[in-house]
């Protein structure tokens, strides 16, 4: 037993709970030092359960020379349920002095509560810097040798805040992954987590990716804050057309209504507003999503679990077997969930569901081109109404200022406004362009705005989807039964002065 005993203690040299000497230094506020007897004492625990814990990270221990050394507070941790103390291994205090002035640029006061931890300072004034931004996304990842950055998506557009030592990599990334529920122990394969914050009296929804590179990991945080979303079709910032195209079809007993566009359009807000406009009593509503963004009272909403099987088709089954009048599919991947939801809609059961595609029409040639032929036929019958959009940039009120754009420039604009069914000279305009101010971080613009195009699924425009018609003739026929493209909504809003003809220019033509 004694052998076995110092081959265990042995392979827990290289324990995920060992400190060197130079990290145990940086271990401050430690307090009293136990050895491992004493350690296992205070738990209560055998030694193989002792070692068991120990590799697999859940408390911190030292060698000194051949000999376990563990600071009683981590213990204590320990038993509490908590994490373990994450080492640092270079001086955070030129990181956090950078956030913190960072911070009061931005008009913050206190951001983080007395008593916590360098690193959970460091990880409270990231959050609280993006709640102040408004930013939807934080990048932190190595960036040269020796050196790591931290990015903010702040309105669609990425910025760069600050660079800072790359040694503080590491703890950093383990103390968002304590934050967000994910594995502080696995360095080597990506994983996903997520966690509910405050900062600065802001409610956050964290979800976080880590990702293995070169030079570290790096982490990528998606911030989503409940409290300031109102799922409300009128709020959409969509055409009068629009809204009442979407809600005419909201009411059909089936159909498919399907939201297209890329990543970070606000597809996912349209859906949840579309849902909070048909949810009451007597309609049962069930969704599946990757992941469940928001809680809808009296909706069954499902998480994907690819992982144990439960894939969009499997969930999607269950459903059917569930008596739904409306689902939700978060996202059509492949031919299998597409066919699942034509076969949904077929039975009598509305479906919303989103995809990737730059616009209306090319979102119907892609249905078409990932169907089985066999159910071509039918999932135009079913296929009713197609919303694609974007979001743009809206003007900073503070600083915008009037323009008066070249001729050149004012006959492109009213061609595409014609091409995609608006009546250029009918429309009042009041262009205005960016500029700059501390409101707006000297970026001119403050806030989003959506640009969108809404496709009923007339019979003419499905015969030329299945007929293969290129996308500019299934446009074209699209514009003469009313509909107003993305590029055109756009124009429009650049006329009213809500955002300039370069934000537009920027995320559609």
């Amino acid at each position: 037993m004694g052998n076995e005993e110092t081959r265990t203690e042995d392979a827990g040299a290289e324990a995920p709970g060992a400190l060197s000497g130079g990290e145990a230094k940086q271990q401050d506020g430690g307090g009293e030092i136990l050895d491992m007897e004493q350690a296992i004492a205070l738990l209560k625990t055998t030694r193989p359960t002792f070692y068991r814990w120990l590799r697999a990270g859940k408390f911190k221990g030292m060698k000194v020379g051949r000999q376990w050394r563990f600071y009683r507070k981590d213990i204590e941790a320990f038993l509490k349920g908590e994490g373990p103390r994450i080492a640092l291994t270079a001086n955070i205090s030129p990181l956090l002095g950078e956030l913190s002035s960072k911070y009061k640029e931005l008009g913050g006061e206190k951001a983080t509560a007395s008593g916590k931890t360098d690193l959970e300072q460091a990880a409270d004034l990231t959050a609280a810097i993006a709640v102040r931004m408004g930013a939807s996304d934080v990048h932190i990842h190595p960036y040269e040798e020796g050196k790591a950055v931290l990015r903010m998506r702040v309105d669609g557009v990425l910025h760069t805040l600050l660079q800072f030592d790359l040694r503080l990599l590491p703890p950093i990334i383990q103390q968002w992954k304590a934050l967000t529920a994910a594995d502080i122990n696995e360095k080597y394969l990506p994983q996903d987590g997520r966690g509910m914050l405050t900062v600065s009296e802001a409610a956050l929804d964290v979800r976080t990716s880590f990702l293995p590179t070169a030079l570290g990991e790096s982490i990528t945080m998606r911030i989503l804050r409940h409290d300031t979303v109102r799922l409300e079709l009128d709020r959409l910032a969509f055409s009068p057309r629009d809204v009442q195209l979407l809600q005419e079809h909201l009411k059909a007993p089936a159909g498919v209504i399907v939201v297209t566009g890329p990543t970070g359009s606000g597809k996912t807000t349209t859906l949840y507003s579309a849902l909070q406009y048909i949810n009451r009593p007597e309609i049962k509503i069930m969704t599946v999503e990757d992941p469940v963004e928001y809680l809808l009272p009296g909706i069954v909403q499902t998480n994907l679990r690819p992982d144990i099987g439960m894939t969009f088709p499997v969930v999607l089954l269950r459903f059917f077997r569930s008596d739904p009048d409306v689902m939700m599919v978060g996202e059509i991947r492949d031919t299998e969930t597409l066919e699942m939801c034509v076969k949904g809609a077929v039975a009598g059961h509305l479906l919303l569901t989103t995809l990737h595609s730059p616009d209306a029409v090319s979102a119907l040639q892609r249905i078409r081109d990932i169907i089985d032929a066999t159910l071509l036929k039918t999932a135009g019958d079913v296929i009713k109404l197609v919303v694609a959009q974007r979001l743009v940039r809206t003007l900073c009120e503070s600083c915008s200022v009037d323009y008066d754009p070249p001729q050149e420039l004012l006959d492109e604009i009213e061609m595409r406004a014609c091409t995609g069914g608006l009546d250029w000279d009918a429309i009042p305009k009041h262009l205005r362009k960016a500029v700059g101010c501390s409101e707006c971080a000297q970026t001119g613009y403050k806030g989003r705005t959506a640009v969108a195009e809404a496709l009923a699924v007339s019979p003419a425009i499905l015969d030329a989807v299945r007929a293969g018609a290129p996308c500019e003739d299934v446009l074209n026929i699209a514009v003469e039964e009313g509909m107003t493209t993305m590029a055109a909504h756009g124009i429009l809003k650049a006329a009213e002065g809500i955002t300039t003809v370069d934000e537009v220019t920027r995320v559609l033509l």
